[in-house]
């Protein structure tokens, strides 16, 4: 019985795929993997062990408008290696009020890339057939090595952020 229980549980968790992940144009940035939901104490940790390590002076990070990534420690810990905050937002150009912000709802698949490169992610996953907690993670890091750069121009371009 704890066999089945765990393949279930494998199974929910490589279809809702829970974790954080970074993407630029030369592919997965950073991705971190958790045994459960992301709170704002969850990815902090994946900003301060796996995300920031990785970004340079002058990198701007988009963020969409989840709850857990409004949290200002989130901030402080981005900005500390030299990268910028910004929200995911187009621009909106309202000749009656000039330009502003207008903020993504917390979920927008067709307008953000990292979205694409997780339904890549997920297929990969998926054909995997991972059942143990050994194999998902051998299988995790195989999937982050297939997306590629020609991937992530695809997906940045598909969501209007090079029109």
């Amino acid at each position: 019985m704890a066999n089945e229980q765990l393949v279930a549980f494998l199974e929910r968790r490589v279809e809702m795929f829970p974790g954080s992940g970074a993407l630029n144009l030369d592919g997965l940035l950073a991705a971190m993997t958790v045994p459960g939901s992301t709170n704002t104490e969850v990815f902090l940790t994946y900003v301060t062990q796996v995300l920031a390590p990785q970004l340079w002076k002058g990198a701007i990070v988009v963020m969409d408008n989840l709850k857990v990534h409004h949290a200002e420690r989130v901030k402080i810990a981005i900005e500390s290696v030299g990268a910028l905050v910004k929200a995911s937002a187009p621009l909106s150009f309202d000749p009656e009020r000039s330009r502003r912000v207008k903020f993504l709802p917390p979920y927008s698949p067709d307008l953000s890339p990292i979205e694409q490169c997780l339904s890549k992610l997920k297929q990969f996953l998926r054909s995997r057939e991972a059942r143990t907690l050994e194999l998902l993670d051998q299988a995790m890091a195989d999937a982050v090595n297939c997306i590629t750069s020609d991937d992530a121009f695809g997906w940045f371009n598909h969501c209007g952020l090079f029109t």
